[in-house]
């Protein structure tokens, strides 16, 4: 949205309605980027973290 917005304004040479939005989501945006990317990695990543765990983290000459 904000690259959007930016790139429409630039072209057309004036700011628009929803350039306020934007500049106030700004400080927020990485941050919150980063924090819904990492909830859905866990999701994603559990059976292959506990595949890993189990593999580097226990000894081989323990069974599990």
């Amino acid at each position: 949205m904000m690259h959007s917005t930016l790139g429409v304004e630039a072209a057309a040479g004036h700011d628009g309605w929803l350039h306020p939005l934007v500049e106030f989501a700004r400080p927020f945006r990485m941050p919150d980027f980063f924090t819904i990317s990492g909830l859905f990695l866990a999701q994603v990543n559990r059976p292959r973290l506990a595949r890993l765990s189990r593999r580097k983290v226990v000894p081989s000459s323990i069974s599990i």
